[in-house]
């Protein structure tokens, strides 16, 4: 927005001083827009393959159902990362694009169970309350184990460690928003669209 503000004003005055060319010398915002939009054809791309390889080898309403996790997801952690006064730039692009791959995880995991708790004949409720608290306690540890490996980036010091702290906090946010999703809202989508399929 600043950057179309920029160009505006220097179009006013090329039109007001007709012997001088204005122009930007150094345009950021280019490079902001290519991350963003390797971000989301990222979130599309992985969301189709993602839903494909769930499609072929589980069945569609899994798959409908981890699906909707990552927009989810996404959502819930840049509402986080806004409130904590982080904004969108190179850095916390690039750390949303490694914790991308990460976010289906938990959703995975916990649809899964609460489908084979159906499957063991539960009502909808019971077999999402029962399949996602009995994933609770790994799905936690497994998130809480890659949320670690990254912390020690926090430690670094300097210029350096200014810049690449946000990282690690990107990364810690989109993670938590996938758990935060995995046992609040996932089970709330798997109750109204899974349906056990007779084998």
């Amino acid at each position: 927005e600043l950057v179309k503000q920029i160009k505006q004003i220097t179009k006013e005055f090329e039109a007001k001083y007709t012997n001088l060319e204005f122009d930007t010398y150094i345009d950021t915002s280019i490079w902001i827009k290519n991350r963003l939009n390797t971000v989301v054809s990222n979130i599309v791309f992985g969301l189709v393959l993602l839903f494909i390889a769930l499609f072929i080898f589980i069945n569609l309403r899994i798959a409908i159902v981890i699906a909707i996790g990552i927009p989810t997801s996404f959502m819930i952690g840049l509402i986080s990362a806004e409130y904590l006064g982080y904004s969108l730039n190179m850095l916390s692009l690039l750390g949303a694009l490694i914790a991308l791959g990460m976010l289906v995880d938990e959703a995975i995991v916990v649809g899964e169970n609460i489908y084979r708790h159906m499957e063991m004949g539960k009502d909808k409720f019971t077999a999402a309350r029962d399949g996602a608290l009995e994933m609770y306690p790994a799905v936690l540890t497994a998130t809480a184990t890659t949320i670690f490996a990254f912390l020690p980036i926090l430690l670094m010091t300097g210029e350096v460690g200014k810049f690449m702290q946000i990282l690690p906090i990107m990364i810690s946010i989109l993670l938590l928003s996938s758990l935060l999703e995995a046992f609040f809202f996932l089970p709330l989508h798997a109750k109204d669209i899974l349906k056990v399929t007779p084998s």
